[in-house]
């Protein structure tokens, strides 16, 4: 990915060296964190436009509202 080779060269890093941290040392968010993040937003901005488990769950369950 073009994200870590960008990392790996700022930080003086070896070619198989890991990233996690150093995204969080860096405060840096990867693509698809960055995707997942934004979708979340959108979608809890207007629920009205989702369906969510009610409409296909009976019962009591905790995730009742969650978005399907």
């Amino acid at each position: 990915m073009k994200q870590k080779r960008k990392v790996r060269v700022m930080l003086l890093l070896k070619q198989r060296t890991s990233c996690g941290q150093k995204f969080k040392k860096l405060q840096t968010v990867t693509v698809p964190r960055l995707y997942i993040l934004e979708t979340i937003i959108f979608a809890d901005k207007i629920p009205n436009k989702y369906q969510t488990n009610v409409s296909n769950q009976s019962g009591d369950m905790r995730q009742i509202t969650d978005f399907i």
